[in-house]
């Protein structure tokens, strides 16, 4: 995004087809809202409609997208077992996310993650993870999902994992998701909080 308004305004503009004449701007490197002239209240109605969609989402799948791709990040979780047969412990490692497909369709990336598993009871029983999703953005219908990965490259798409129906809330964009699979439910709450148009 541009750093100024003039930029932001030119921008606007030209995506709500509302710049003015060819042969002015050949004359005019840099022009302002008010040069729109007779358009004027058909902008700000545009503009007005616009900002509600985005309050609504809209785009939302694509910013999430744009600012994940080519990062990585740190974590940490813990994990809880009910079986006594299962061990509780720690989780820490690195997540990479990596672009590996786009086309008119949609917009996939790669979430990848290793990491290291260490037992509550037996901390030297410690053992490396591994775990790949494909998180997509559907161009159609500008919305979210998660995949899993195929099981031989693990780095294109397979079945669905969990769709993202985002909503706004206070850290930002929160989607709650669940996955049946077999006997066992999978709850999932992903909150995507934002600084500017950054994860």
């Amino acid at each position: 995004p541009h750093g100024d308004y003039v930029g932001m305004a030119v921008d606007l503009a030209a995506d709500l087809k509302l710049s003015p004449p060819a042969a002015w701007r050949e004359k005019n490197l840099l022009w302002l809202p008010a040069d729109i002239g007779e358009h004027r209240e058909m902008v700000r109605q545009q503009v007005c409609e616009e900002l509600d969609e985005f309050r609504r989402g809209k785009h939302m799948p694509s910013v999430i997208i744009d600012s994940l791709e080519c990062s990585q990040w740190r974590f940490q979780r813990s994990l809880t077992s009910y079986l006594s047969s299962m061990s509780s412990g720690t989780v820490s490692g690195m997540i990479h996310f990596t672009a590996i497909a786009s086309n008119d369709s949609s917009r996939d990336i790669l979430y990848s993650e290793q990491g290291l598993f260490v037992p509550v009871n037996n901390p030297h029983q410690q053992f490396d993870i591994s775990a790949y999703y494909v998180f997509s953005h559907n161009l159609s219908n500008d919305s979210l999902a998660v995949f899993f990965t195929d099981k031989e490259t693990k780095s294109h798409r397979d079945g669905l994992f969990v769709p993202l129906a985002l909503q706004p809330s206070p850290a930002g964009w929160t989607a709650t998701a669940f996955h049946q699979c077999c006997a066992d439910g999978y709850q999932a709450t992903y909150t995507f909080a934002l600084k500017g148009l950054q994860v």
